[in-house]
């Protein structure tokens, strides 16, 4: 974030109106983690900070320049540490402590992405993770937003070289070569932006450095306009009463943005951000005059105020919104925020005005002795965190990075059925004796010595608990061997996100067991039925990727481990990713659940799909059908509509399921979903669907237990 009112430095004065449209920023991105509908666009508050940063420090900068001759880095990169380091160092520690007594969770990359926040290069670890739309499904990073900063770190790196490079120097500056560079830079990352998401790659136009940089940019070409030899210009009368109209209708504008675009919005990427950016040029230019009524009227002491400590409330807002949710308070939307933001509050300032402001006015802190505490403190904070990490469970972690490679095949041990489980029968070589019937509970040890041997039901073959009858020599020879034990009942387990939730839950609920055995070939973010593109409700575009159709090709790896692996029950669950429009290339138009020509489409694959994956009959197919979800947290307002709709898509493919034959229709929704009504609460687990739909281990070990693995037992071939 920007830094705030005595940041300004030499020869620029204090802006209380910047200050006021910080504020104004940080309100649209707490709205938005709010998950309220009408507030979808305000992650845009970002781009207004990154425009800001680039006015005050190209202002900055170049005014050195021209009132100096020199622009002393060694004296910026240590204003830049003093004023930002502080509050990461408290981050650390408030995420530390929040770990450490379990008042959040986490995923399983928190040691990695609090790594990449001590080093400044966080939104290149999302996008080396390849976190996109279907990353949200995780559980939340408490270092998620810190992307951010990374990208307003590189830009302080990059642009005083930049700077000096352009400007020359001697005592004759050229503004006009540097703002040529700078407008050329600007352009070109709004091409790659445009590009990168023209290439699928959302999370790249997102969190990438060369995507993003052109909204500093804007606010680095504002400064070059706007800076004259003293300082920032004072306007014409007329010229601010002008800068005043222009500035009501851009921050109508930006409230028109925040309001109606979401974040896979294609307009967003294809000139969206560079339009906020420039949007927010026009506000700073008319809070820059001290006659402007735009500026006066930011300048109220509590926007002022929340401004100045907006660098802190960005900061610790988001491990605040983790910990007070409404499944821990009981509020409801409005109460929760109110809490929230008191909470954010409290801590901004405090931070502020004990931490931050007395390093930020530390006078004999030099260069060496800031990046040997950093380095001591940062390293000892990111051990603290994934220390704190390892006591608190990692929830189920979805990547839209979908693998190429399929999953190992599992080891299938042979060995005795439980008791009470029908396992698959071995078939008997030609010319080997029928084994007689026996009893379950009595088998007959063979030798010269033999004795009954009663097993206690559930005990183990090896260490059998036993009562022994009286020692009685044989008196006939031998009987034949025993057969062998039977092998272990195959399952597998295909689908999307959902389906690798329960397919985790499966074998871990296996792992207790020995007559069973589990293959998860689920794929997060894959639909069964292949191809075309989806359109989520927010506008987002995307493709489904040619992995997906694993199925259609008898060579690709998961088909061949499939068919090695021979399960005796598949199991089935897909619906997230079918629920949302799909277009083929030989479709006009988007296409959804519910439209006949979907539907037709749909049971077409699947029947294609039953046959590929099923090619002998031999499996018994468990279809689980569709389940509902909570659409207006977070991390499913991306992805659904309302909740109308929702609904009204789900019951369209649960009424496709129910036709399909040659499948066992389960009632998976009912079991998640019970009345129609979703619960946070499954099988005895709490916090069970987190982001408002997928399952944690704890809550898919509980369901496989007590509902589905009960159901693929008594679904076993006799």
């Amino acid at each position: 974030m920007p830094a705030s009112g005595a940041d300004h430095g030499r020869g620029l004065r204090y802006l209380p109106g910047l200050d006021g449209l910080r504020a104004l920023s940080l309100i649209a991105i707490l709205l938005y983690h709010s998950a309220f509908p009408w507030a979808r666009g305000g992650f845009l508050g970002v781009t207004v900070f990154f425009t800001l940063s680039g006015f005050l420090i190209t202002s900055l900068l170049v005014r050195e320049r021209e009132a100096t001759g020199a622009i002393r880095l060694r004296k910026f990169w240590q204003r830049r540490a003093q004023r930002l380091a502080p509050g990461v160092l408290v981050l650390f520690a408030v995420v530390a402590a929040m770990l450490f007594t379990g008042s959040i969770a986490h995923s399983g990359g928190i040691a990695g992405d609090a790594a990449a926040t001590a080093t400044w290069v966080a939104n290149w670890r999302f996008v080396a993770s390849g976190q996109s739309y279907a990353a949200i499904f995780s559980a939340p990073s408490p270092f998620q937003h810190m992307w951010s900063l990374a990208i307003e770190e590189q830009f302080y790196l990059l642009l005083p070289g930049l700077l000096l490079l352009c400007l020359g120097r001697k005592a004759k500056t050229r503004r006009w070569v540097l703002a040529l560079v700078l407008l050329a830079a600007a352009a070109a990352s709004t091409w790659v932006c445009a590009a990168m998401f023209g290439h699928g790659s959302t999370t790249r136009s997102y969190f990438g450095t060369d995507a993003r940089v052109a909204e500093p940019l804007v606010g680095a070409l504002l400064a070059l306009a706007l800076l004259g030899r003293l300082g920032l210009r004072e306007l014409k009368r007329w010229v601010t009463g002008l800068a005043d109209v222009l500035a009501v209708g851009a921050l109508v504008g930006l409230g028109l943005l925040m309001h109606g675009l979401g974040q896979y919005d294609s307009h967003l990427y294809r000139g969206g951000f560079l339009l906020t950016a420039l949007l927010t040029a026009f506000v700073i230019t008319a809070a820059s005059q001290q006659r402007s009524l735009v500026g006066r009227a930011l300048s109220i002491p509590p926007l002022v105020w929340l401004g100045r400590i907006s660098y802190g409330g960005y900061l610790y807002h988001w491990p605040v919104f983790l910990w007070l949710t409404q499944r821990r308070t009981g509020l409801s939307t409005w109460p929760l925020l109110s809490l929230r933001v008191v909470a954010t509050v409290a801590l901004a300032t405090a931070s502020y005005l004990a931490i931050e402001q007395p390093v930020r006015r530390a006078r004999r802190i030099g260069i060496p002795v800031l990046v040997t505490g950093w380095a001591t403190a940062s390293v000892s904070l990111v051990g603290s965190v994934v220390v704190a990490a390892t006591a608190v469970p990692a929830l189920v972690s979805v990547s839209d990075a979908i693998p190429d490679t399929a999953p190992p095949l599992p080891a299938v041990v042979a060995g005795p059925a439980a008791p009470g489980v029908i396992a698959r029968p071995q078939p008997r070589k030609p010319g080997t004796p029928k084994p007689s019937a026996t009893s379950p509970t009595a088998v007959a040890t063979t030798g010269p010595t033999a004795r009954p041997v009663t097993r206690v039901p559930g005990s183990s073959p090896s260490s059998p608990t036993t009562t022994h009858a009286p020692v009685t020599k044989p008196t006939k020879a031998p009987g034949p061997p025993p057969p062998p034990p039977p092998p272990q009942l195959r399952i597998a387990v295909v689908g999307d996100s959902l389906a690798d939730n329960l397919g985790a839950g499966m074998i871990a609920w296996a792992k207790g067991r020995k007559d069973v055995v589990v293959y998860n070939l689920s794929i997060p973010g894959c639909p069964i039925a292949p191809g075309g593109t989806r359109r989520f409700p927010d506008g987002y575009e995307h493709d489904v990727s040619a992995t997906c159709a694993w199925w259609t090709k008898p060579s690709d790896q998961r088909s061949v481990n499939l068919a090695k692996f021979n399960p005796d029950i598949l199991v089935m669950e897909d619906a997230l990713n079918e629920m949302v429009d799909r277009k083929l290339p030989s479709w006009a138009t988007y296409e959804s659940p519910g439209d006949p020509l979907y539907d037709n489409w749909l049971l077409g694959q699947y029947k294609q799909a039953l046959k590929a994956m099923n090619p002998q009959g031999h499996a018994k197919v468990i279809m689980l059908n569709a389940v509902c979800g909570n659409w207006n947290t977070e991390t499913m307002q991306h992805f659904q509509g309302s909740d109308a709709e929702s609904a009204k898509r789900i019951d369209s493919l649960n009424s496709d399921y129910a036709s399909m034959s040659g499948v066992s229709l389960e009632d998976l929704d009912g079991h998640l979903c019970p009345g129609g009504q979703f619960t946070d609460t499954i099988d005895g687990v709490n916090n069970a669907r987190q982001d408002g739909y997928h399952l944690t281990d704890a809550a898919a070990l509980a369901v496989a237990t007590r509902w589905l693995g009960p159901i693929v037992l008594k679904a076993a071939p006799a």
